[in-house]
């Protein structure tokens, strides 16, 4: 539960940085170069992270089909950011856009439950029913 209100703040706090880097009325750097900014900024964090990890092994118990979902997780990551940044540079607010992103969690639960059988239990069924409709609720009232 921590690491996920921490990834969220961080995640929040990011986007409202890189629609100052790109928006149109604050620094205005075209999408290209915040995606290879973001890329750096990235690397720095990341690079020393797995380095000094003390359990660092770079192991691939289930071969070469682990590599490619790896990869292409990766990919659909960055084509996501992409459009966050073309978003942020068409002059996009943060207070909508962000929100809008992340009505990906639906996505994540509906592919959860239809492609990886992640049933919630009898007792969690309504409140993922109930925060799955709050979060329709809260992105349709945005536009």
């Amino acid at each position: 539960m921590i690491y996920g209100l921490l990834t969220a703040l961080f995640l929040g706090i990011s986007s409202v940085f890189l629609k100052l880097a790109g928006g149109p009325d604050n620094y205005n750097m075209g999408p290209h170069a915040v995606a290879i900014f973001v890329l750096i900024g990235a690397a720095v964090v990341l690079v020393p992270y797995f380095l000094f990890e003390n359990k660092f092994v770079l192991s691939v118990p289930y071969g070469q089909a682990a590599i490619g979902i790896a990869i292409l997780s990766g990919i659909l990551w960055a084509v996501a950011s992409i459009f966050l940044y073309k978003g942020f540079s068409l002059g996009a607010d943060a207070s909508k856009l962000v929100p809008m992103m992340n009505v990906s969690a639906l996505v994540a639960v509906a592919i959860g439950i239809l492609l990886l059988h992640e049933m919630p239990s009898h007792g969690e069924t309504w409140r993922t029913a109930v925060g799955a409709c709050m979060v329709v609720l809260g992105a349709s009232m945005l536009g």
